[in-house]
């Protein structure tokens, strides 16, 4: 599920308590899985062409990575569906690496309005799907809320607390941006979202999906590892949720 973003298999007991906990959106295929496999794409490939650099072609070294991040980012899109949220991942990793290409930088804003203009182009209907209306909600309230926490770092502090700060101001920007939608359509609002996510995120987004790519690329010994240590992730993510799970106000 958290490589293909398919939640037919998943237990609805487990569907439940991640709804109930404000932490479903780990299980959505959303610029977290893009940005991952399009990452890891981009690093392989700029560490294999690291002898042009030596050679002086530090310029094509430096230009396929990014054509094969926007490759694979489409690849992967293909293979887990043309979600709206895939969709709008794949649309600002393609172009924000076209942009990198071409030495233009753009705005995470711009790339989010793109994206949203060229779904609702291709699929006017789009603008009425929760999907939609979530996945650009909770961008909306990143950066909205990013701009006023970024002071708050600091160069003399601890890197892991600039990091916590950061990850504190991506959930509470999510958990803002789809406040409404949320509160209007399931009728009940999650206030532990942010702790849970704070806790549960680092091993979801960091261990149990990398894990679940990887396992789903690889096979024999090596799959049975990443799936092991993707598993071992999740049931502790599931029982820290448990354990500060508590009703929603509705």
């Amino acid at each position: 599920s958290f490589a293909s973003g398919q939640r037919t298999n998943v237990d609805p007991v487990t569907v439940e308590l991640l709804r109930e906990t404000g932490t479903a959106h780990l299980l959505a295929i959303s610029g977290m899985h893009i940005g991952l496999v399009s990452a890891l794409g981009f690093w392989v490939t700029k560490i294999c062409l690291a002898p042009l650099i030596a050679l002086g072609c530090w310029r094509m070294a430096s230009k396929i990575p990014l054509i094969v991040a926007i490759s694979i980012a489409i690849f992967y899109g293909t293979v887990v569906g043309w979600t709206p949220s895939a969709t709008r991942a794949v649309i600002m990793v393609s172009i924000l690496s076209f942009g990198r290409l071409w030495d233009v930088d753009i705005s995470l804003w711009d790339l989010l309005g793109i994206a949203a203009v060229i779904i609702l182009l291709l699929e006017p209907s789009e603008i009425h799907s929760l999907s939609f209306q979530l996945s650009f909600a909770a961008v909306i309230g990143i950066l909205w809320i990013s701009p006023i926490v970024n002071p708050l770092k600091a160069s003399n502090r601890h890197p892991c607390l600039n990091k916590i700060i950061l990850s504190l101001s991506i959930t509470i920007g999510a958990m803002l941006g789809t406040l409404p939608i949320v509160g209007w359509v399931f009728q009940q609002i999650p206030l532990m979202s942010p702790i849970n996510n704070l806790l549960v995120s680092p091993l979801l987004a960091g261990v149990a999906v990398p894990c679940a790519l990887l396992a789903s690329v690889t096979n024999n010994w090596l799959q049975a590892i990443f799936l092991c240590v993707g598993d071992a992730a999740i049931q502790c993510s599931l029982l820290i949720l448990e354990l500060l799970r508590c009703e929603p106000i509705t």
